[in-house]
């Protein structure tokens, strides 16, 4: 992307060209003649190169070129001894393998043309039958009138009928990146390449706004005309491609090195111990020679890994394919597998966060005599549309929502802008937060301007107190998260030039009014926010709106608490002001970035860049397009400019935060997919390598020929790149923390776990090599060699089942039915082996085998998945490093809970280790008492946040099931703590116990971790002033109303959370209206019934509220059941359906029946001004 320059607002009213025309645009007939005549609006693609030319090119490959010499050199010796089969067989394996690589690579470009299909239907805007509509891009026909705004991209070449201050970006075309643009012709422009009325397709709108009939579409344009001249671009390569490039020639060069350095030995000792190299029998020597070069060439194909290539391609092509369903767009491939490795996501509030259904939820009218719905109308550059008897909007979604409020209230908004006359506009940008109109109406000149309220209030003249109480009912509806948005106006003289640059244009504005527009969370973003969050994602917001606004939507998706530091939160120019030192600092605490600015952004990006992190970033206008690039991933919004979409790396097309957090577990699920593949082949050429050379050693035949080594390496290897490529993506990748980009795709643990398979599997067929030596005396028959062949097929077979499972901690048969493209690659090596060994004969060196013999090879063998199954640290490697751990239900998470955490966290920083917490989602007795009720302190989500603010590293709810309760102390240590978890060392809290029936103790503990390689310890125990503090006793002061006591025991107030439900409606009778609780989970504990004084948190309300709560069964009226009820203190708001959560301060008395209404009133009174005291001392 070329730079995008800071513009001067000038004053430039609207130029019109001198030409009549219509700007009603086209009629159905006219674009229906039009299309006919000349087409749809698409360029023809690159020229490709033909499939023969690109099948031919696979040849071209190195290692397929020392194959076909091997073949040809294979093919003169056949002549001479007249056996071709074997010949045959190697230039069948080489057209097979090529055939099957040309196939999968061919599907896969397919799947990225999918980028050009989705590029026609952008929807673009047009004048058609007197009314702005959008149509897509491929349907744009010449005559069209085409809508140009700030952000689009010109969909087809036109001519300019009008114009304001419109700048336009021709580096796609020219290299020039601003050239301003006039609907009069005259006005030129030195730079200019084309003529300055003239618009062309490609380039994208940088300022201004402006109408264009189009000339020219598809092939007729200019950026056709060049198109037409371009070849197929090839795919770039992504840092991931690199990398696994560099391997393989590692491997590579290593391979060649064995396999000459075999060669040249093996046919050094040959010369030297066999008197055949004394006599004249150059025709045997010369078999001789083959022989070796033959063995050579198997030991190269076998180090090459030549799936990789494959299985990279395969991944990403279906990744790719696979996001889009989920509505994520990819456009440059690195964003696939970048996305997996990401520790920061920088998002935007509107579309991102919220449903982006915004509607005018109140508009205060301070200036009735003023033309409000005139400036509505005329100050904007959004339409609205019915098509199948739906409204529906184009343009700014907030300029819409005042669109349809006018709608909405009477007002139509055409008639409204038919009778005004516009005469120059001012576009909102991100940097004034404010847009102006000057128009005509009634005969009187008016300036019309609107935006951020702080902003528009500094250009009105009102009075100290006018100013406070708009304030005041500012910050009412920012609480309340909504997006605020000032009016205000002023006549202008008759005939004076409106210069928006003149400073005193702006002064002087009256005040007329305040809209208040909603747009409430998407329901699913919270889940997902928290989801990133447990995968060690940081989310900060970024945006646009004020700060309470923003923070109130924080506290909403789950990234802001009561206890979040100040220094969280900034505004955009606050950030601008701070030192690069103070900026680097601050970054790392920061959650929330209001009246943010593009620059601002993209100092934020950067910041975040050079402390390490992993950044990806969302954005919609055309002035994110800096931070979209800077940022590792950039993520443009569906319902963005076209020019925020061209420089990011990946569109969310539903513009959605979900879509975020699943393109994560889709790139994390990608490179784990790469490295199981990456598992399976290196454990298969490492094993044949060995049994090559440990063939030659011992001096049987070559215990596999150059013709089963393609089938294995070439040919199944294939197969499995297309299988664990297709497995699906997991939830259980969202628990891992991010991957390093600097680390190695083959982590030392996976080296190990390569090694150990492939000398395990190298033990086992050597050893059977051994024995068909021994039986047979020497040389091995082609029966015994067929089982040999046999056998190691099997074993990769039953090894994919292992790689399959890599990284994972579930088992291997654990939705294998869902997988269905391993079944199918499973039955095709399976069917393949079958027909090669019935049917291969002299080829492939096989005899049929026996029905018993299969059996016997498919049993033996797959002991290799058993194993795997049962001692996960053979087979698997973990991406998790050792970390240091407790285990408890944590319920309530009080002081000493803390204390041991705190503990914990002292412990693995000491030794560099993450800290984690296991626990619960149910409680243990619930599963092995099942008439056990708990009483709870914390609910499984109050835990979760209790437990995250302690500053652990990690938090693991343990599912507790049968299953699981019948696992003893050592049973559990191996199963769930060491093999799944990788605690490298346990704190064990006072007096706690686990395993079945918590049989065990310390001791016991201690023995266990020495086998399993765990360092158990135990924690000091905590009583603060000889105080025991313990859940049970904090139940023991809740249920006897000593909640002053718990309180002090919990380290928080105890608190209670639910919906507001509708009541009796007794309290408001007597003036006392009460809000009724209706706790979110039944098993959570009340305290004794009583009347407490309480702080109240109000859905929608940013600052907690003081109160009082009956718990009760209202014993004056005679109220059957427990109710919650509580009385706002100097609040009267309708709060039914919210959520509210009340938090104890202290107890104020027993409930009491009384015998008059009066005496409760009376009482009610005196209690109302105890709560007072109470809460106020807190």
């Amino acid at each position: 992307m070329c730079p995008i320059h800071n513009y001067i607002d000038v004053s430039m009213s609207i130029e019109t060209t001198s030409e009549k025309f219509d700007n009603k645009g086209l009629t159905d007939e006219q674009v229906a003649k039009s299309r006919e005549q000349h087409g749809y609006n698409v360029l023809t693609p690159p020229k490709r190169a033909s499939i023969w030319a690109l099948y031919i090119d696979k040849y071209r490959d190195p290692i397929i070129q020392i194959l076909l010499v091997a073949a040809a050199v294979s093919l003169v010796f056949s002549f001479i001894n007249g056996e071709f089969l074997e010949t045959l067989g190697i230039f069948l394996a080489i057209i097979l393998a090529t055939t099957i690589g040309f196939y999968f690579e061919r599907d896969a470009a397919k799947k990225f043309d999918v980028l050009t299909t989705l590029g026609e239907e952008q929807p673009v805007k047009v004048r058609r039958n007197g009314q702005t509509t959008t149509v897509a891009r491929k349907d744009v026909v010449p005559g069209d009138l085409m809508v140009i705004e700030v952000g689009d991209e010109i969909p087809a070449d036109g001519l300019l009928l009008q114009s304001s201050d419109l700048q336009i970006d021709e580096s796609s075309l020219t290299g020039e990146p601003i050239i301003n643009k006039h609907a009069t012709p005259e006005v030129a422009e030195e730079e200019a390449t084309y003529p300055t009325n003239v618009v062309l397709r490609s380039t994208m709108v940088m300022n201004g706004s402006g109408l264009a009939r189009v000339t020219a579409i598809g092939d007729g344009t200019e950026i056709g005309k060049v198109a037409r001249k371009a070849t197929e671009l090839t795919a770039v390569k992504t840092p991931l491609n690199q990398q696994l490039d560099h391997l393989a020639k590692l491997i590579s060069k290593v391979g060649s090195a064995v396999a000459v350095t075999a060669f040249v030995v093996f046919l050094a000792h040959d010369v030297f111990t066999n008197p055949l190299w004394q006599g004249q029998d150059y025709m045997r020597m010369a078999e001789v020679v083959l022989r070796y070069f033959m063995m050579a060439v198997t030991l190269l194909v076998m180090t090459v890994p030549e799936g990789l290539p494959m299985a990279v391609t395969l991944s990403l092509a279906l990744n790719m394919r696979r996001m889009l369903k989920s509505n994520n767009l990819v456009r440059k491939l690195h964003a696939c597998e970048t996305m997996g490795a990401v520790t920061v996501i920088c998002t935007d509030k509107t579309g991102t966060l919220t449903e982006n259904k915004m509607q005018v939820a109140e508009l205060r009218v301070f200036a009735p005599e003023t033309p409000l719905v005139d400036a509505i109308a005329l100050n904007t550059t959004a339409h609205l549309e019915t098509k199948d008897n739906v409204t529906s909007g184009i343009g700014n979604p907030t300029e819409i929502a005042l669109l349809l409020w006018l709608t909405s209230n009477g007002h139509n908004y055409r008639e409204l802008r038919a009778a005004g006359k516009v005469e120059n506009q001012l576009p909102f940008s991100t940097e004034r937060k404010y847009m102006a109109t000057v128009a005509a109406l009634n005969g009187q000149r008016l300036l019309f301007v609107k935006g951020a309220p702080e902003t528009i209030m500094g250009l009105c003249l009102l009075t100290d107190e006018e100013r406070n109480a708009t304030a005041h009912l500012l910050r009412g509806y920012q609480n309340k998260a909504m997006r605020t948005l000032a009016f205000a106006y002023k006549p202008l003289p008759g005939e004076v030039e409106v210069n928006f640059a003149d400073a005193n244009l702006m002064q002087g504005l009256t005040l007329q009014g305040v809209a208040a527009i909603s747009d409430p969370i998407r329901q699913d973003v919270p889940a997902a926010v928290k989801e990133c969050l447990d995968a060690g994602i940081e989310v900060k917001i970024v945006t646009g709106d004020t700060a309470a606004t923003a923070i109130e939507i924080a506290r909403q998706i789950g990234i802001w608490h009561k206890d979040t530091p100040i220094e969280a939160q900034i505004t955009g120019p606050d950030f601008a002001a701070l030192s690069d030192e103070a900026a680097y600092e601050r970054v790392k605490v920061l959650r929330v970035m209001s009246r943010a600015r593009p620059t601002d952004k993209q100092r934020l990006v950067n910041l975040l860049q050079q402390r390490g992190e992993v950044v990806a970033v969302t954005g919609d206008g055309t002035n994110d397009a800096p931070a979209l690039n800077h940022a590792h991933v950039g993520l443009s919004l569906g319902s963005g400019t076209n020019v925020a979409k061209e420089a990011s790396d990946m569109t969310l097309l539903d513009d959605s935060f979900r879509s975020i957090e699943r393109a994560v577990m889709w790139g994390r699920s990608l490179y784990n997919n790469i490295r199981r593949f990456l598992f399976f082949q290196l454990v298969v050429n490492l094993t044949a390598l060995l049994l090559v050379l440990g063939g030659a050693i011992i001096g049987t035949q070559m215990p596999l020929t150059v013709t089963q080594i393609l089938w294995v390496n070439l040919i199944m290897d294939t197969f499995a790149a297309m299988a664990l490529a297709s497995l699906p993506p997991t939830r259980e990748v969202m628990s891992e923390r991010p991957r390093k980009q600097t680390a190695p795709i083959i982590s030392p643990p996976m080296a190990r776990g390569i090694i150990f398979c492939g000398l395990l599997f190298f033990a086992m067929l050597f050893a059977l090599l051994i024995y068909f030596r021994n039986e047979s005396g020497g040389q091995l028959d082609t029966h015994q060699l067929t089982i040999f062949f046999t056998a190691f097929v099997m074993l990769q077979f039953w090894n994919l089942f292992n790689a399959k499972t890599l990284n994972s901690h579930h088992s291997t048969f654990r939705r294998l039915y869902a997988d269905r493209g391993l079944l199918l690659v499973l039955l095709l090596i399976l069917a393949g082996q079958w027909l090669i060994v019935t049917f291969g004969g002299r080829m492939f060196r096989t005899v049929p085998l026996s029905f018993t013999e299969w059996l016997v090879i498919i049993g033996a063998t797959s002991v290799v998945m058993w194993v795997g199954e049962v001692w996960p640290n053979a087979m698997h490697t973990y991406n998790t490093p050792p970390c240091v751990a407790t285990i408890g239900f944590f319920d309530g998470v009080h002081l000493g809970h803390r204390y041991l955490i705190s503990h914990v966290r002292q412990l693995a920083q000491g030794q560099g280790m993450p800290s984690m917490v296991v626990t619960f989602g149910t409680h243990p007795r619930q599963v092995v008492q099942t008439s056990f009720v708990p009483k709870l302190l914390s609910t499984p989500e109050e835990k979760q946040k209790l437990l995250c603010e302690t500053g652990i590293d990690h938090t693991m709810a343990l599912n507790f099931d049968q299953n699981m309760a019948a696992l003893t102390a050592r049973e559990f240590m191996q199963r769930v703590l060491k093999e799944r978890l990788n605690v490298g060392q346990l704190v064990i809290g006072y007096d706690n116990k686990f395993g079945h029936n918590r049989e065990e103790g310390f001791e016991d503990y201690c023995r266990y971790g020495e086998m399993l390689g765990i360092h158990v310890v135990e924690a000091p125990q905590f009583e603060p002033d000889g105080v025991h503090v313990s859940s049970s006793a904090i139940r023991t002061h809740l249920l006897e109303g000593r909640v002053k006591q718990a309180n002090a025991l919990l380290g928080y107030a105890y608190s209670l959370g639910g919906k507001v439900v509708p009541g009796f409606q007794e309290g408001r009778k007597m003036g006392f209206p009460t809000a009724n609780l209706l706790v979110e989970n039944p098993q959570k504990l009340l305290p004794q019934n009583g009347v407490y004084a309480t702080w109240v948190e109000v859905e929608g309300y940013e600052r907690p509220l003081m109160g009082m709560t009956n718990i009760g069964n209202r014993p004056t009226f005679n109220g059957k059941g427990v109710t919650i009820e509580t009385n706002i203190l100097d609040f009267s708001a309708d709060i039914y359906g919210q959520n509210m959560r009340i938090a104890f301060v202290d107890r104020i008395r027993a409930e009491v029946k009384f015998d008059t209404i009066d005496q409760l009133k009376a009482k009610m009174k005196a209690d109302e001004e105890v709560a007072r005291r109470l809460v106020q001392n807190v």
